[in-house]
């Protein structure tokens, strides 16, 4: 199987208060998508515990053309289109209910030992002969610079809620932090049209707090996710808003 798709209808919890679904919620889908995958490709989170190890999400390209809207059915797929050493490429596209594509975007995921937490190289550790390679659709994976100077911070607590089986904080809670600072700067609607997104270390909830800081320079939107007194950054964000 080198593609899996999976059908959904956009429900109220998963929509803003303009009908539009949430970008968290987004990246919700493409997680359970890739660990659904992952498992049937026999490269999944069984398999990672029996072999000592587990995949870690670092970056996310994301192009969206159009959000999906409350009650819309759409459709999402999935397919690896590289390992190389210690990484797996995997990509996403997202279809209406008439087969046109909403969104597409491409993501890098890490295998990391869990006793040295150290990248493993993939071919090493799972025999990755049988499984089927999609082409790319080549979008760029770029390494996302830090930022000098910033125009807004604000401290935001971490809740229990926000913790996943991994026990840390989930990735899709660090888009939705900047979904609020995006809200809170701009205090009306705004469209999305790219997010890149550069996960640099995993936060826990015994961090308590993180800090969110935010430049915002016309339409394109940086963000940094850090530890409360700046001495970590969890998560590098670039959001671009449409025209």
């Amino acid at each position: 199987m080198s593609k899996l798709q999976e059908k959904f209808e956009i429900k109220t919890y998963q929509c803003n208060e303009f009908g539009k679904m949430k970008l968290r919620h987004l990246f919700d889908c493409f997680q359970e998508l890739a660990s659904d995958h992952a498992d049937r490709l026999g490269v999944g989170y069984e398999e990672c515990l029996e072999k000592n190890c587990a995949w870690v999400c670092a970056k996310y390209h994301v192009i969206i053309d159009k959000l999906p809207k409350f009650k819309d059915k759409i459709t999402i797929e999935t397919y690896p289109s590289k390992f190389v050493g210690p990484t797996g490429i995997r990509e996403f596209k997202v279809f209406d209910d008439n087969g046109n594509i909403l969104i597409k975007g491409v993501s890098q995921w890490v295998l990391i030992g869990l006793e040295r937490l150290r990248p493993l190289i993939v071919q090493n550790i799972f025999d990755c002969s049988k499984i089927e390679l999609e082409e790319s659709m080549e979008i760029p994976l770029d390494k996302m610079g830090s930022v000098e100077s910033y125009n807004f911070e604000e401290m935001k607590d971490l809740r229990y809620d926000d913790v996943d089986v991994n026990h840390h904080i989930n990735n899709a809670i660090y888009i939705s932090l900047c979904e609020d600072a995006l809200f809170e700067n701009l205090k009306q609607e705004f469209d999305v049209s790219e997010i890149s997104v550069d996960f640099k270390k995993s936060a826990v909830l015994s961090d308590k707090k993180v800090l969110v800081k935010s430049l915002f320079v016309d339409k394109n939107c940086d963000f940094t996710i850090a530890k409360d007194d700046s001495s970590v950054d969890f998560a590098r964000i670039n959001i671009k808003l449409k025209p």
